[in-house]
């Protein structure tokens, strides 16, 4: 799929901005498309960049066991000015973090290092998205938010993603005892499975006990926020079912019937 394809196909499902990842950005300079032609097609359709997905394992030792075999810190650095240099081509709004794979223990400097990840991120205004993420020692809403309760950062926040939030199993209580002011970006995962099928990703519809439409757990997760005083610009993460075989105007079309169809019955009830 090529950037105009993608963009134009955004647009045309009724959305104005889109996320793109380094390993995306870099797909597309390899194969030709440049900076300005980016810029200038994200132009024509109006839509924005507005999210950059994302820095991983942001406080990972070097060469940590079992982690990022073969990575170093000067890697990892040289990764977060990419990011922070496309977040200033594209007038980004937020980056997405992540916490280190395949260990549940939390760096003693974790706090620290996403404290000079938020600095140098707000010499771009740019926010900074914690997302915790079952697999990674920053798995629970609980443990993300201490983090950044802690760094006492003004553009540190949480990305919560409901795929990743029913997977890790987080207590409604713990969701409701967050600030709401804390978090700082909603996406709505979906679980494509076949050509044509898009559903969102929840126990209740991976269990095979209900359909998106209705799904409760996804509803009550929106009703939850939306009385609990989150204001943010939900966003939608998916990814085709064979994606070169998939065309990007119906997948966007069904993608927006979707989330408007699960919005709508969240707050209808």
């Amino acid at each position: 799929m090529t950037f105009e394809q993608r963009v134009a196909a955004a647009a045309a499902g009724g959305f104005t901005a889109i996320g793109l990842s380094l390993y995306e950005y870099d797909r597309l300079r390899a194969a030709g498309t440049s900076d300005e032609e980016m810029l200038c097609i994200l132009a024509v359709y109006d839509v924005k960049v507005a999210e950059l997905d994302g820095l991983h394992s942001f406080a990972a030792a070097d060469n940590q066991p079992g982690v990022r075999v073969g990575s170093s810190k000067a890697q990892d650095d040289q990764t977060l000015e990419r990011l922070l240099d496309l977040a200033d081509l594209f007038h980004a709004r937020h980056l997405q973090v992540l916490g280190t794979s395949n260990t549940d223990k939390l760096e003693d400097d974790a706090v620290e290092k996403f404290q000079e990840i938020c600095d140098q991120a707000a010499q771009r205004r740019l926010e900074v998205s914690l997302e915790p993420r079952p697999n990674t020692n920053i798995a629970s809403i609980r443990s993300a938010a201490m983090i950044v309760s802690r760094a006492q950062r003004r553009n540190a926040g949480l990305c919560i993603t409901t795929g990743q939030h029913f997977k890790a199993k987080n207590a409604a209580a713990d969701l409701l005892a967050i600030p709401a002011d804390l978090i700082s970006a909603i996406r709505l995962s979906h679980e494509v499975t076949a050509p044509g099928a898009l559903d969102f990703t929840s126990s209740a519809i991976k269990d095979g006990r209900g359909t998106v439409e209705e799904d409760p757990e996804l509803i009550r997760f929106l009703q939850a926020i939306t009385q609990h005083g989150v204001s943010v610009t939900l966003s939608v993460d998916a990814t085709p079912y064979r994606p070169n075989q998939t065309d990007p105007f119906a997948f966007c079309a069904l993608l927006q019937d979707k989330t408007a169809s699960i919005w709508n019955q969240a707050i209808r009830n």
